[in-house]
C-alpha cells in the first residue's frame, strides 16, 4: 500500500494512480489507470481538470475512505490486536 496514495486521499486530493494490484486496496476512491499507459494518463488528468463536480466527489470519497478505514485509533486498535494475537 502507498503512503503518498493515503496522505493525498487524508488530504481530499483526487488521484490519478496506475493499475497495479497494490493499488487495488483503495477501489473506486482512486482514479485508476493502466500501467505504462502515458494517454490513459493524460485522459484521467484532463477529465480531472474539466469535471470539477466528478473531481470533488472522488476526493470527497478518498476522504471518506481514509477516515472510515484508517483512522489512527481503528488503526491502532488494529495493530494492538495483532501484537497481543503473536505474543500469545
Amino acid at each position: 500500500m502507498c503512503n503518498a496514495i493515503l496522505e493525498a486521499m487524508a488530504c481530499g486530493v483526487p488521484v490519478i494512480a496506475t493499475d497495479i494490484p497494490n493499488n487495488q486496496v483503495f477501489g473506486d476512491c482512486i482514479q485508476r489507470i493502466e500501467f505504462e499507459n502515458t494517454d490513459a494518463c493524460v485522459s484521467a488528468i484532463d477529465t480531472l481538470a474539466h469535471d470539477i463536480a466528478g473531481r470533488l466527489r472522488l476526493a470527497q470519497s478518498a476522504r471518506d475512505e481514509v477516515e472510515k478505514k484508517y483512522d489512527l485509533v481503528l488503526a491502532t486498535k488494529r495493530y494492538a490486536d495483532i501484537l497481543f494475537r503473536k505474543a500469545g
